[in-house]
């Protein structure tokens, strides 16, 4: 049984579908709900980009849950969507929470869903950093352009 503070709890696209820029709104009301202050930043345009707006909204989820299940005293959570001229995202998550169970003493083992994150991002290309700071916990990723590399993939296909 999920918990109340689980933002997977929230609504979801239907089987199949991704997730749009707009669907990370309801996990921040969530957190909001729950009784955390929470802002989102975004500077850049947003891409035509599905596959990277579905990923995006996909770690900073994950990010959030981890917030919300791992910490204590969390009070604040700020989200930043940076987007780039070539198509890529930067996404940082900042929560303001004390560590669960001496979680700061043992972050080599990041827990199975930043661990299958981190090897889903770079997968994709991108880089992925999560930690412990002076006041909290950052997870840091870099999305590049999710369609300009299927574009690539499919011309160097059609070379081959």
């Amino acid at each position: 049984m999920q918990s109340e503070t689980d933002p997977k709890n929230d609504p979801q696209p239907a089987t199949g579908e991704r997730h749009g820029w707009d669907d990370i709104k309801p996990i921040l009301d969530h957190a909001r709900h729950v009784g955390i202050s929470t802002a989102l930043t975004e500077t850049g345009r947003r891409p035509q980009d599905s596959e990277q707006a579905d990923f995006a909204c996909t770690v900073t989820r994950e990010a959030i849950t981890n917030a919300l299940r791992h910490r204590q005293e969390v009070n604040r959570i700020v989200v930043s969507w940076d987007h780039n001229s070539r198509g890529g995202i930067d996404i940082t998550v900042r929560d303001d929470g004390r560590f669960l169970n001496n979680e700061a003493d043992n972050t080599s083992s990041s827990g199975t869903g930043l661990a299958r994150l981190r090897a889903e991002v770079q997968a994709h290309g991108g880089g992925f950093h999560s930690g412990p700071g002076s006041d909290g916990w950052t997870l840091q990723a870099h999305i590049p352009s999710l369609a300009a590399m299927a574009a690539n993939n499919i011309g160097m296909k059609e070379n081959a």
